[in-house]
């Protein structure tokens, strides 16, 4: 595959470019110069078009509704890219592995695991990060600051995703299904993991005995099997399990 040269590094944050505009209008960031700001919060953008952008996120106008599940949106951008989730396309390629994605920002992520690019890195505790708002949200492991608040039950999350996430408990609202067999979801990303029993694809392998595993936390699961590690235990007789629903199993032995 064909490499783009990238002679332009920035000695602030090590990003490269392969257009010496692109440089130059990438400098303005750290140095301030020039940037426009939003008289509502403070914060700066180098285009006047991403400034009016950013405006629209100020007011409550939301004239975009999805006709799925009935989301609005203050932008038709926003709503384009959103259906996505509902027809479960997904346009942009990996080329490396050809794993296939819905925006073009999820395949930028992606492809940072390819090429071990690690800039982020927590002074607390040494990991490394490869995007920003990974790190951020990290962060917030050490500082305990959970600032979105559910309206319903008043429990504290770290992210607005993780609130968004629970507030299915209390709504009930499913409004994501699998075309294939039409069972229905709170989230995307549980109809994305559902949908791997249908295919049987099973990207997870085990590093040491090569078993493959349809989702990460199974392959988690698996990896305590080589390491021994078995933190529950039970309170009667002390034995000690990997799994805690293992544990559950062998508990009602006691009963």
């Amino acid at each position: 595959m064909q490499t783009v040269s990238k002679p332009f590094v920035c000695k602030e944050c090590n990003k490269q470019f392969s257009h010496h505009n692109y440089f130059k209008l990438h400098l303005l960031i750290h140095t301030g110069e020039g940037l426009l700001e939003c008289h509502l919060c403070g914060r700066k953008f180098l285009r006047a078009s991403n400034l009016k952008d950013h405006l629209v996120t100020h007011t409550s106008d939301k004239p975009h509704e999805c006709n799925v599940c009935h989301k609005k949106f203050n932008r038709s951008s926003n709503l384009k890219e959103h259906l996505r989730i509902h027809t479960n396309e997904r346009t942009y390629e990996c080329p490396e592995c050809h794993k296939l994605f819905s925006k073009p920002l999820y395949l930028k992520r992606h492809s940072l695991k390819h090429t071990g690019e690690m800039h982020h890195e927590c002074n607390i505790c040494s990991k490394k990060f490869n995007d920003l708002s990974n790190y951020k949200v990290h962060m917030l492991i050490h500082t305990g600051e959970k600032r979105h608040v559910c309206k319903v039950c008043n429990k504290r999350f770290t992210t607005p995703g993780y609130l968004k996430k629970h507030g299915g408990v209390h709504t009930g609202q499913k409004p994501y299904s699998c075309e294939i067999c039409h069972q229905r979801f709170t989230q995307p990303h549980s109809v994305r993991k559902h949908y791997l029993i249908h295919t049987g694809e099973k990207a997870h392998a085990c590093e040491i005995c090569n078993k493959r595993f349809n989702t990460r936390s199974n392959l988690k699961l698996h990896s305590l099997v080589h390491v021994e590690e078995k933190p529950h235990s039970c309170n009667v007789c002390n034995r000690k399990f990997a799994r805690s629903s293992s544990l559950k199993k062998h508990s009602l032995k006691h009963f």
